[in-house]
Protein backbone atom coordinates (compact mmCIF):
# COMPACT_ATOMS: atom_id res chain seq x y z
CA UNK A 1 0.00 0.00 0.00
CA UNK A 2 1.20 3.93 -0.68
CA UNK A 3 1.39 6.61 1.97
CA UNK A 4 0.44 9.84 0.38
CA UNK A 5 2.99 12.01 2.45
CA UNK A 6 3.58 15.92 2.59
CA UNK A 7 6.97 17.63 1.94
CA UNK A 8 7.78 20.59 4.18
CA UNK A 9 9.89 21.74 1.40
CA UNK A 10 6.81 23.16 -0.34
CA UNK A 11 5.97 25.46 3.03
CA UNK A 12 9.75 26.70 4.07
CA UNK A 13 8.02 29.45 6.26
CA UNK A 14 5.47 27.38 8.31
CA UNK A 15 6.22 26.14 11.88
CA UNK A 16 6.09 22.44 11.91
CA UNK A 17 3.29 22.16 14.29
CA UNK A 18 1.32 24.47 11.32
CA UNK A 19 2.81 22.04 8.42
CA UNK A 20 1.77 18.69 10.80
CA UNK A 21 -1.71 20.28 11.60
CA UNK A 22 -2.50 20.70 7.47
CA UNK A 23 -1.28 17.45 6.84
CA UNK A 24 -3.70 16.14 8.95
CA UNK A 25 -6.42 18.42 8.27
CA UNK A 26 -6.01 16.84 5.09
CA UNK A 27 -5.66 13.72 5.00
CA UNK A 28 -1.70 12.91 4.34
CA UNK A 29 -0.08 9.98 6.26
CA UNK A 30 2.93 11.33 7.25
CA UNK A 31 5.30 13.97 6.34
CA UNK A 32 8.57 14.53 5.12
CA UNK A 33 10.30 17.07 7.16
CA UNK A 34 12.89 18.87 5.07
CA UNK A 35 12.63 22.33 6.17
CA UNK A 36 12.63 22.76 9.89
CA UNK A 37 13.26 26.49 11.75
CA UNK A 38 13.43 27.90 7.54
CA UNK A 39 16.25 26.05 6.93
CA UNK A 40 17.08 22.71 5.35
CA UNK A 41 17.46 20.07 8.37
CA UNK A 42 20.93 19.75 9.57
CA UNK A 43 23.28 16.41 9.53
CA UNK A 44 23.78 17.05 13.32
CA UNK A 45 20.34 18.38 14.56
CA UNK A 46 20.63 18.42 18.24
CA UNK A 47 19.60 15.65 20.21
CA UNK A 48 17.52 18.06 22.34
CA UNK A 49 15.58 19.48 18.95
CA UNK A 50 15.17 15.84 17.52
CA UNK A 51 13.12 15.22 20.69
CA UNK A 52 11.19 18.57 20.23
CA UNK A 53 10.40 17.25 16.72
CA UNK A 54 9.53 13.72 17.88
CA UNK A 55 7.19 15.16 20.52
CA UNK A 56 5.37 17.42 18.37
CA UNK A 57 4.79 14.52 15.68
CA UNK A 58 3.68 12.19 18.08
CA UNK A 59 1.16 14.63 19.64
CA UNK A 60 -0.71 14.53 15.88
Amino acid sequence: MNSLVFSTLGCPNWSLEQAADVAVANGYDGIEIRVLDGDIIPADLSPARQAEVRAIMQSR
